[in-house]
């Protein structure tokens, strides 16, 4: 049954992340199914607002799969459910995760939007994790609206008391990310408050990130660099850190099937030239060759955002 499945539906990378060193994605959820639409995306608009999870995703094939990656990959930090849309979703998600345990001693990450822990049934389900990194851009409904484009029973105060919720019962660390946007969420106004909505969550680390890739709305911009600043010191918490990009170490070393790993990452996210380099371990005239077939055979796009040219993947992951 294990040459049944050849490619990975669910898996992917790993990927070089700015906080988690060499992550294993883990994707369980449709291209862009999501509670949110927001505007800062890298994936592009959300073809699919819910609220209601499914299973989506085949439990047998994902261990298959899990088990092939375990063996073939050396380099993995961390296991992290992110990838195409909202993993909680998905209504399988400890089981999920129950077969990660069960396989790997890797430490498992779930990144979120955190709109579903108003639900205490989903907090339930996270408990296991190691670590939960959700996002907050907003500390107010209306800046809430304009930023995540919520699905329209979704309520700001209702998120952020599965919030409060999540970090009186979760054992694990909690990092929640706020995505700056310049002219948004940026003002000493938003700090102000932010700081009074952070201090009820409690969370390990504010982690304070920005707009690096091509998102949703083409308008979408990084703050300038001395409202980054004014808006750290007004935010006034030692736990609030700005995520940097950083370089990659050292190269994947990515040999067999180079084409298909490739074109499998940028269907699940954008990446530069210089980007794909440093993952896959390729010349630069190997990786023009076959970026050059994939754009002949439109499997893939590029595009021009903040004076960077950017690849991404024409088909999306089916489940």
């Amino acid at each position: 049954m294990e040459n049944k499945f050849k490619d990975f539906k669910y898996l992917y990378g790993p990927v070089f992340s700015r906080r988690l060193g060499f992550s294993l994605g883990v994707d369980v959820v449709p291209f862009k199914t999501c509670t949110f639409d927001c505007v800062y995306c890298q994936l592009g608009k959300t073809l699919k607002k819910i609220l209601k999870r499914n299973k989506y995703i085949d439990l047998e094939r994902f261990k298959i799969e899990l088990k092939r990656k375990l063996n073939s990959e050396k380099k993995i930090d961390f296991i992290t459910f992110s990838g195409s849309g909202e993993p909680l979703l998905n209504s399988q998600i400890s089981k999920i995760l129950k077969i990660i345990k069960k396989y790997s001693n890797k430490p498992c990450c779930l990144l979120t939007n955190g709109s579903l822990f108003y639900l205490k049934k989903v907090r339930k389900e996270v408990k296991d994790f190691d670590l939960i990194i959700p996002s907050l851009d907003a500390p107010d409904e209306e800046t809430f609206i304009k930023i995540n484009r919520p699905h329209e029973k979704l309520k700001f105060e209702k998120i952020i008391e599965g919030l409060i919720e999540l970090r009186k019962e979760f054992k694990g660390e909690i990092w929640l990310e706020i995505m700056l946007i310049r002219d948004l969420n940026d003002s000493n106004s938003h700090a102000q408050r932010f700081k009074k909505i952070i201090s009820k969550i409690n969370p390990d680390k504010i982690q304070i990130n920005l707009p690096v890739r091509a998102p949703a709305e083409r308008w979408v911009k990084p703050p300038l660099k001395k409202n980054i600043s004014q808006f750290l010191k007004n935010l006034g918490l030692e736990r609030a850190e700005l995520i940097f990009q950083k370089k990659v170490p050292f190269q994947l070393g990515i040999k067999k099937d180079t084409e298909n790993k490739i074109l499998n990452l940028l269907n699940r996210r954008p990446l530069t030239f210089k980007e794909l380099k440093m993952l896959f371990n390729i010349s630069s005239k190997k990786l023009e060759r076959i970026l050059l077939f994939l754009l002949e055979k439109k499997l893939i796009s590029k595009f021009k955002y903040n004076k960077k040219i950017f690849y991404k993947g024409r088909r999306l992951i089916e489940f």
